[in-house]
């Protein structure tokens, strides 16, 4: 057992998350107070970069962002879509090859939990406290809220606060998604474009993975 430093700051960056590229090459962490995503190599835990999440920490612009919470790396490994938590809050776009700022999406309300479509060209982005789900393209052009309670509009006066988004490889059109207000998992057919079913589970269920080996 080890401990890796992290973060850039001399105070706490406070760490939230983590990922590793689907090739196993590299692994990513980003900072409820920090504005940057770091990646360093499995094979021997050291930096190779710190990618900026905002204008400022990208040196393009004046405009800054905390609270960065969860993300979602690309099957590629080239990009990664990261999401502050925020009641004004922001999903951008990094270049994980290049190391950049790609977009920068403000104002979007409590968003947490992420997830892309199987083609990749389609972002979701739970309203965590809300009854609906972010669809957002890939170029950041267009952003549609999208209820997850089936003849009820978007609302944010939600018995269900949408918290993390998942969408296995085995499941392409399934996207599930945890509910910890109603205890529940709701999954999103996104052909349909609405919930297609209810999972009870225990109390307050929040982050969710996927297990390959056991399906």
């Amino acid at each position: 057992i080890r401990y890796i430093d992290v973060g850039t700051k001399a105070g706490p960056d406070t760490p939230h998350q983590l990922r590793i590229s689907e090739d196993g090459k590299y692994w990513y962490v980003v900072f409820i107070n920090n504005n940057v995503i770091q990646k360093f190599r499995c094979s021997d835990d050291k930096l190779v970069a710190n990618i900026p999440l905002t204008p400022l920490a990208a040196g393009t612009g004046s405009v800054d962002q905390l609270n960065w919470n969860t993300f979602r790396i690309s099957h590629s490994g080239k990009f990664a879509y990261v999401v502050s938590w925020a009641d004004n809050g922001v999903v951008a776009a990094v270049d994980l090859v290049n190391n950049k700022l790609l977009h920068y999406l403000p104002g979007i309300f409590n968003p947490h939990g992420i997830e892309l479509n199987s083609n990749e060209d389609v972002l979701y982005v739970g309203g965590q406290t809300g009854n609906y789900i972010y669809q957002i393209d890939s170029a950041f052009t267009n952003v549609q809220t999208i209820s997850l309670e089936n003849g009820l509009a978007p609302n944010q006066t939600s018995k269900l606060d949408a918290n993390d988004l998942l969408l296995p490889r085995n499941y392409q059109d399934s996207l599930f998604i945890t509910c910890p207000k109603s205890n529940e998992v709701r999954v999103f057919s996104i052909s349909k474009n609405s919930v297609v079913k209810i999972i009870p589970t225990a109390n307050n269920p929040l982050e969710i993975v996927y297990s390959k080996k056991s399906n």
